[in-house]
């Protein structure tokens, strides 16, 4: 685990990722390249998993950093029946732009929580765990603490990050009105770290690390870059 203490850009620096997220709300579904590769992953390895759930057999998700909704939305038409999705995070501002999209949807709940603040009863833990380019802005062993208290044995959770290889260059950011990058507080972490912080909570990795890559309508300098890393946990 490692900070990033030098950026190769200029930048106006926000020393609150609350702060920080609460500046970019209103642009943040915009998307970007990162963003763009998350998606994809997210679309290559938690859709099919669960779509192919028992339709019978309900399911309490939670999305941690939900932000403002962008994989909660994903998740919804494609739960069992009586399935829940409990939707964390701590900037009111991305929540304020997540809760209008499920107005009318009694399956999606927000908590407005930070990391270390958050606790569920033994009858809310919960079935699944998604988080994902959250652990960029967290230290790696409260981060796992936290998805090992909530899930329950037998749970999986769905982690993605910044690659590191994009991560020694930069991290993320969003342009102000006054046309400068504006960065949060970040660590670079190593898919090898993250793995053995998870393992000290009883996180063990099922299948291989996934890395994604820039793809070819990107601009040039990101194609078929390692720009986000996502790792598919089993809590035993």
């Amino acid at each position: 685990m490692s900070s990033i203490p030098n950026l190769p850009f200029e930048h106006v620096k926000i020393a609150s990722n609350v702060d920080f997220y609460d500046s970019w709300a209103a642009q943040y579904d915009q998307s970007n390249p990162l963003q763009r590769v998350d998606d994809k992953l997210f679309e290559d390895n938690v859709l099919p998993r669960i779509a192919f759930l028992p339709r019978s057999q309900p399911v309490h998700i939670m999305d941690l950093g939900c932000g403002t909704g962008r994989n909660t939305t994903k998740l919804v038409p494609l739960l069992p029946p009586g399935s829940r999705i409990t939707g964390v995070e701590q900037s009111e501002a991305m929540l304020n732009i997540a809760k209008p999209k499920f107005m009318e949807n009694r399956s999606v709940n927000f908590i407005r929580s930070s990391l270390e603040a958050l606790e569920v009863t033994e009858d809310e833990k919960v079935d699944a765990l998604i988080s994902t380019l959250v652990l960029e802005h967290v230290p790696l062993a409260p981060f796992f603490q936290v998805a090992a208290r909530v899930l329950k044995s037998g749970g999986w959770a769905w982690v993605t990050s910044m690659h590191p290889d994009l991560g020694s260059q930069g991290q993320a950011s969003f342009t102000n009105e006054e046309g400068k990058k504006v960065v949060g507080v970040s660590w670079n972490h190593t898919p090898e770290a993250t793995i053995a912080a998870a393992e000290q909570e009883g996180l063990f990795l099922e299948g291989e690390v996934v890395i994604g890559r820039g793809g070819e309508k990107e601009k040039e300098k990101w194609q078929d870059v390692k720009m986000g890393v996502g790792f598919l946990f089993i809590k035993i």
